[in-house]
């Protein structure tokens, strides 16, 4: 947590989709307590609102609730399982109209794929190895 950055241009990218009406979720192999300090550290000072939902391996945060997430036990992506749930409570198919961006082709991509959805991988500053193994190359 104590290395954590925005990505650049991924607070102007959240601000512009906002201002749309388009709704977004966070889905990460971090815990509860990584995202609630993502949100104080980096998240909120940049006006930005909560993830609904933001889903971590220990469980599912949902903006304004406190304590302990609910839905512990979804597994972790790549497994669609978790955007599958962000579907069903957006109220929305699972399908080409959503989109997936990460930074992993062996976890986000392989990610929106198993779920059936569209999928975006943004440059990270890193290389990698064509086919989707996902292995870095500095």
């Amino acid at each position: 947590a104590r290395t954590m950055v925005l990505m650049p241009g991924a607070a102007e990218c959240a601000r512009f989709l906002a201002a749309k009406g388009v709704p977004m979720a966070m889905v990460t192999r971090n815990c509860a307590a990584t995202v609630r300090e993502f949100y104080r550290r980096l998240w909120v000072p940049e006006g930005l609102a909560h993830f609904a939902p933001a889903v971590s391996r220990d469980g599912v945060l949902t903006p304004g609730a406190e304590g302990r997430p609910s839905l512990a036990g979804l597994p972790a992506k790549p497994h669609p399982a978790s955007l599958l749930e962000i579907a069903r409570l957006w109220g929305v198919p699972a399908g080409p109209e959503l989109l997936m961006v990460g930074d992993s082709p062996s976890n986000d991509v392989a990610f929106g794929r198993a779920a059936g959805v569209a999928t975006a991988l943004l440059d990270s500053g890193w290389k990698y190895f064509e086919g989707g193994l996902g292995e870095h190359v500095p």
